[in-house]
């Protein structure tokens, strides 16, 4: 026997089973949306501000940093290629990463990288390996072996660390075999930075027989040393020009170099602490840690003196002042205070008087 199943009665089946859903309330599921992760950095200015989302890329292995975009260094990050920044490109280390990129960073004339921290500043970016080298010739940050300016280069935070290749500067100018490149422009405001340049190059500079560029260094904490005979800021070894203005925003900033080498501008006063003296061209030339420092403005009193060896100090640093009254006279009041107004503690011994330095001038009273 055959079974005859006609059209029509397979539509009042459809019809039937329709009506039956319709009558049964299923919930219905939506797949859940969640707002895209908000990436603040801190900016050159010390205030944070946050990635562009449509401009972000969380980094894996690109090597090829494209014009306008915002990589994102978070958690642990190898990058086993050299990369080649392509335009204007911004680098974030988000707190606690490591981005390790062995091989270095390629900005040529007319290119930027610019890199940010987050609050904490503790973000990595390594080129240095004892298994893998900066190829010889190149910067570990910066140019190439092929005689052009490296490009545009901005430190805002975090930590860097990084070493040249052979005749290439640890932050600035590969070898310039014909001296036609040099470093570029570099600029640091802030984050910690341990440079040391390649043989002959500079740690933070010119690559060997490359003029250092223009190095402006406004904040932060600085460690360059050059290699072989390279500064440690300034030039490569036989490179000729260099422009370096250094300045200090917080207290806790400082620069060590192993050499300067180039025009020096001074932008705020310094205490050279290998020297311990001011900071002046003549004496950092061969290398010094620079800390911040500040002046002591010292009132002319009657009946006696009030005086100090020189007239700038460190801050945070102990200052002694020498009190002399004139005859039959005695220190009656000394007082000092800060930028802000606020007084100073000071202790008195014999024809002594001591405090130690605010975060700010001094003015003594």
């Amino acid at each position: 026997m055959s079974i005859i199943i006609s059209r029509k009665k397979i539509i009042s089946i459809y019809i039937a089973a329709a009506i039956i859903l319709s009558q049964l309330h299923i919930p219905a599921f939506t797949q859940p949306v969640f707002a895209d992760e908000r990436i603040s950095y801190i900016n050159d200015e010390g205030e944070e501000e946050f990635v562009p989302s449509d401009k972000k890329v969380i980094l894996t292995t690109e090597s090829n940093w494209k014009d306008g975009r915002w990589y994102v260094a978070e958690g642990q990050v190898s990058i086993n290629k050299r990369v080649t920044v392509k335009g204007d490109v911004s680098l974030i280390l988000k707190d606690g990463a490591e981005l390790n990129i062995p091989k270095g960073i390629t900005i040529e004339d007319d290119k930027s990288l610019a890199i940010y921290g987050q609050e904490k500043s503790s973000g990595k970016l390594v080129i240095s390996s004892d298994e893998i080298d900066v190829d010889a010739n190149f910067a570990a940050i910066g140019g190439s072996n092929i005689n052009i300016d490296a490009g545009s280069i901005e430190i805002n935070g975090g930590e860097i660390i990084v070493k040249g290749g052979k005749n290439g500067a640890g932050i600035g100018g590969g070898y310039n075999k014909n001296k036609e490149g040099g470093g570029g422009d570099i600029t640091i405001t802030g984050g910690t930075v341990f440079a040391t340049g390649g043989n002959n190059g500079a740690g933070i500079g010119g690559g060997n027989k490359g003029d250092g560029g223009t190095i402006e260094i406004t904040g932060g904490r600085v460690f360059a040393t050059g290699g072989g005979g390279g500064a440690g800021i300034g030039t490569g070894n036989r490179g000729d020009d260099c422009e370096i203005s250094l300045e200090w925003t917080n207290a806790t900033d400082s620069i060590y170099a192993s050499s300067f080498k180039g025009d020096i501008e001074f932008n705020s006063l310094f205490w050279n602490e290998t020297a311990n003296t001011e900071a002046a061209k003549k004496n950092i030339k061969n290398g010094a840690r620079l800390i911040p420092a500040a002046e002591v403005d010292i009132d002319e009193g009657e009946h006696g003196t009030v005086s100090m060896d020189g007239n700038v100090a460190a801050l945070g640093s102990k200052v002694i002042l020498t009190v002399i009254p004139d005859p039959h006279y005695f220190l009656e009041e000394l007082s000092v205070t800060d930028d802000d107004d606020n007084d100073v503690d000071v202790s008195f011994s014999g024809t002594s008087a001591v405090f130690t330095m605010p975060a700010s001038d001094a003015y003594v009273e």
